[in-house]
């Protein structure tokens, strides 16, 4: 039964460790942040105007 639990737990300790390395491996690519085009930036003040938003005219002439 010991045996039994204690594979158990080592089995938990390496996936969990797995995750924990996948995470940190995905990481950069969720924090890296391309500028858009000015069409994709048309776009997302489109559907921001869809959403009766409120957005600021200047996010258009960053450039």
């Amino acid at each position: 039964m010991r045996r039994i639990l204690r594979d158990n737990l080592w089995m938990i300790f390496i996936i969990s460790m797995f995750m924990v390395m996948v995470l940190i491996w995905s990481l950069p690519s969720w924090a890296e942040q391309k500028p858009l085009t000015p069409e994709q930036q048309i776009q997302q003040l489109d559907r921001i105007n869809s959403l009766g938003l409120d957005y600021d005219p200047a996010i258009l002439s960053e450039e």
